[in-house]
């Protein structure tokens, strides 16, 4: 574990503090940086505090009087799923909190469960309706991305008395997979990013054209969407090959408009997804390890959810430091492994999406051109309060136990 006066573990306590300085203000300061190599840890931790900017307002999670938050506030027992799902009230994890409350089937069991292997990190599940989602699938060959279908019908036999979801995640911890794949690591959902090449603040049109090597930074598996909504090739830098969805057997869903026309692929649609998959330019790549993977002299590096994730990284070369600040420790390397490339004098692109689980994020999408080793380009998707792009919740923290509930 790092040391307490850790010169890290200062910037990034720093950086969860928050700043009180206006988008304004952090791209007036970082403009008038000369970003070089003496500067390049300065420039990242501006770029930092852009990305993590908080909202002026924004939801926490409150539970009321409930055997869900008793068991959140044991101290001796493990919660972060349960958590997590907490701050996440949609259809799906309201219907599994409506069958924790009345003890049906295995759901308690299966709950508890959950939270005792995420305390291995590759098994932490950010997002339990996905989860669910891919075990419907796995279990009853049902590809179900529609929240109200998968909530009524298939969520109570997940958690029925013959432990299905239960055995499912034993049977993919035995086999040395990630259950964080199948519970929203690498969450897929083509079409939810289309808005922004509408938005005017954003700047997207502005992106370079002309540049040598696009990177999808933490791909996952939605380097083609990306593709398709950037118009050019893009290499996949990731830990894990983009054809891993195949043998995962990931749900992969499809969203145009409303969240409530979100659907899962049709197999035709599934199967045409996973053949480019297959084909797509990919780079292993840890950002703890090294720079990015490039001599090009013009870069644009595009992060969809991974730059300014919440979710503890999965990379087995990051520091032991404080659980809390890990995820702030992968977006200021990322970061800096973008700012390395501009001290050296690259013309160099940031495009940025957050969809922060566990923080709320002012600047759902952050774009930013150096070259030079200046600022010479940005735009944001502002959310000052928080609801115009995603109503995001930070999950219920865990209060002092002081006595049983009656």
């Amino acid at each position: 574990m790092a040391e307490p006066d850790d010169p890290l573990v200062a910037v990034l306590r720093r950086l969860a503090a928050g700043s009180r300085r206006t988008n304004a203000e952090l791209i007036a300061a970082l403009g008038a940086l000369q970003v070089d190599e003496a500067e390049c840890d300065h420039a990242t931790r501006i770029v930092c505090r852009l990305l993590t900017k908080e909202p002026h307002t924004f939801m926490q999670a409150c539970l009321g009087a409930s055997h869900w938050r008793a068991r959140l506030e044991d101290p001796d027992v493990p919660t972060r799923v349960m958590r997590m799902a907490a701050s996440r009230i949609n259809r799906v994890n309201q219907r599994v909190f409506e069958l924790y409350e009345a003890d049906v089937g295995t759901t308690r069991e299966t709950m508890h469960h959950l939270d005792a292997v995420a305390q291995h990190n590759e098994h932490m599940v950010p997002y339990l309706e996905v989860l669910l989602q891919n075990a419907a699938a796995a279990i009853f060959g049902v590809f179900e991305a529609a929240p109200e279908r998968l909530a009524q019908h298939w969520v109570p036999q997940l958690f029925d008395e013959h432990a299905r979801l239960r055995t499912w995640v034993d049977e993919i911890v035995a086999r040395g997979d990630a259950l964080k794949h199948y519970g929203g690591d690498t969450n897929t959902i083509i079409g939810i990013y289309d808005w922004i090449r509408d938005d005017p603040d954003l700047g997207f049109i502005r992106l370079p054209r002309d540049v040598e090597v696009r990177f999808d930074l933490g791909a996952g598996f939605g380097t083609p969407y990306v593709e398709d909504l950037f118009a050019g090739p893009f290499t996949a830098l990731d830990l894990h090959p983009p054809s891993d969805a195949r043998r995962l057997g990931l749900t992969i869903a499809l969203q145009r408009g409303r969240r409530d026309d979100r659907r899962a692929l049709t197999p035709a649609e599934q199967e045409l997804y996973l053949t480019r998959l297959d084909a797509q330019a990919w780079l292993s790549y840890d950002i703890f390890a090294a720079p990015l993977p490039t001599t090009a002299s013009r870069i644009l590096v595009a992060s969809f959810g991974f730059l300014s994730s919440t979710v503890t990284s999965m990379s087995p070369l990051q520091h032991a430091i404080p659980l809390r600040l890990r995820a702030l420790h992968t977006t200021y390397t990322a970061v800096r492994r973008v700012i390395e490339q501009v001290a050296v004098g690259k013309d160099v692109s940031l495009f940025t999406l957050q969809r922060a689980t566990a923080r709320a994020y002012m600047n759902r999408a952050v774009f930013l051109r150096f070259a030079g080793g200046r600022l010479v380009d940005h735009g944001f998707a502002a959310e000052p309060y928080q609801g115009r792009y995603v109503r995001g919740v930070v999950p219920v923290r865990r209060a002092p136990r002081t006595k049983k509930d009656a």
